[in-house]
């Protein structure tokens, strides 16, 4: 053992860590294989010890011990991510903060949480008080509330709600990887850099969410016989003002008939429409549905929201997962459609790249309606991922590229000089996730892209 795996063992108890080779490749993954891109670049790639710290006093010890000895981390939730996020470029100590997981304290519309609190437990705990998330990845039984901060982006809610730019974090708290290891209480404003940084400026020990007054959400699950009545459905569903909605989800034929608890249920042939809104819209909806040729293949009364399979199990990157689950060939990419521009953004890629299938999720991102496209695509190579990216681009339909690890070519994250300021004062050694961003003497002033993230 080197030194610091010697300190290592010494200041932090021996039920904390994990060295044995199994563990360690466990810990050093998340659903990169989502990518055969990041497939190839990422496998292989493996922590030399995972560290599992319970309390912040134990996660400063860990923390002190890779400062003295120069020693890469990682900071890992529930690895639910889908570009690297939680793999060690560098070797060094995975620092998995799942067991970091107590709400702390309700008070008004928001909560405070450790940053290893599952959403899925937030969600229940919130409902439990007549609230309930805003925002959440198809994830989110497992998905921890940091790792969703730090590495995500929108999901269920995004329709009503946003993304987590849309003031969705008021507070969080930040230990840096300094010679103090200085704790920093983040707010309002100041908290939007290390939204989506993938862990890079420091170690998220605690973040206050907001909530919503609790809804009695029915799900709809309804079938169109082409894709143009379906969209055109989604869509006034989406900008109707008088329905309240969590999702609007809509997958292209034959996607659908991969959702395998589902597809004795629904017509074959048929696009589908799967949408979460207030009970008491259900018989508008319903009008809604008809009045595009559609028809309502099957409904879940409040009564069995998140007991069951739900309509969120099969959207966001979640239909990705079942797609993946028929065959590995399955891959994805994240875009933006215009709603002003769908009809002929859809035929111009049909058009040209007629094996793509088209899956959409409509959400709102700082008040203004976005079709957030995360379209399904056979992979052949990567020269014709590429080819794709780009006749989107020309298109006009933006892309978040999710083949690649590194944040400033893929995800979204902040912009400016203000990133780096806080890189150099938080992380001097550069030791949180190194890889996954340019070194600092290599900076230049970074953009906005806009991507989903996680699933």
């Amino acid at each position: 053992m080197s030194d610091w795996k010697q300190i290592l063992g010494k200041e932090v108890p021996a039920h904390l860590l994990l060295w044995n080779q199994p563990m360690r490749e466990k810990f050093s993954r998340d659903y990169f294989d989502f990518s055969p891109v990041l497939l190839k670049s990422l496998t292989g790639r493996i922590a030399e010890c995972v560290a599992m710290p319970r309390t912040f006093v134990e996660l400063a010890r860990v923390l002190a011990v890779a400062r003295d000895y120069g020693v890469p981390v990682t900071v890992r939730g529930a690895g639910t991510g889908n570009y690297g996020q939680a793999v060690p470029l560098q070797g060094g100590i995975v620092l998995d903060m799942s067991h970091l997981n107590r709400v702390m304290a309700f008070e008004d519309d928001q909560v405070t949480v450790e940053a290893g609190a599952r959403m899925g437990f937030i969600e229940s705990v919130a409902r439990q008080r007549g609230l309930e998330l805003r925002v959440y990845p198809s994830t989110f039984q497992k998905a921890t509330i940091g790792g969703f901060v730090r590495g995500g982006s929108g999901g269920i809610g995004s329709i009503t709600w946003g993304t987590l730019w849309d003031s969705l974090v008021p507070a969080m708290r930040i230990r840096a990887m300094d010679e103090a290891l200085t704790v920093y209480e983040v707010q309002g404003e100041d908290v939007t850099p290390y939204l989506h940084d993938y862990g890079t400026l420091g170690v998220a020990e605690q973040l206050t969410i907001k909530l919503v007054a609790r809804t009695e959400w029915v799900q709809i699950v309804a079938g169109f016989p082409g894709l143009n009545t379906a969209w055109q459905c989604a869509q006034e569903l989406a900008i109707n003002p008088t329905i309240k909605k969590r999702l609007v989800s809509l997958h292209e034929w034959p996607i659908p008939e991969w959702f395998r608890p589902w597809n004795q249920r629904i017509s074959p042939g048929h696009s589908l429409l799967l949408m979460e809104v207030e009970y008491r819209a259900s018989d508008t909806v319903k009008t809604l549905v008809a009045s595009h040729c559609g028809h309502i293949d099957l409904i879940i009364d409040p009564d069995k929201y998140h007991k069951s399979n739900g309509v969120s199990d099969f959207s966001w990157n979640h239909t990705t997962l079942w797609a993946r689950k028929t065959s590995s060939r399955w891959t994805y990419l994240q875009t933006r459609f215009d709603p002003h521009r769908l009809q002929e953004q859809i035929q111009a890629v049909k058009l040209a790249y007629p094996e793509v299938l088209l899956h959409f999720e409509w959400i709102r991102e700082r008040g203004h309606l976005v079709v957030s496209g995360l379209p399904l695509i056979p992979f052949t190579n990567e020269k014709h991922l590429n080819e794709l990216m780009d006749f989107l681009e020309t298109n006009g339909i933006p892309v978040a590229n999710p083949h690649t690890f590194r944040l400033e070519a893929g995800g979204r994250m902040f912009s400016g000089e203000q990133f780096w300021q806080l890189k150099e004062r938080n992380d001097p050694q550069n030791l949180l996730n190194p890889g996954k961003l340019k070194n600092l003497s290599e900076r230049s002033v970074l953009t906005v892209n806009d991507g989903q993230g996680g699933m």
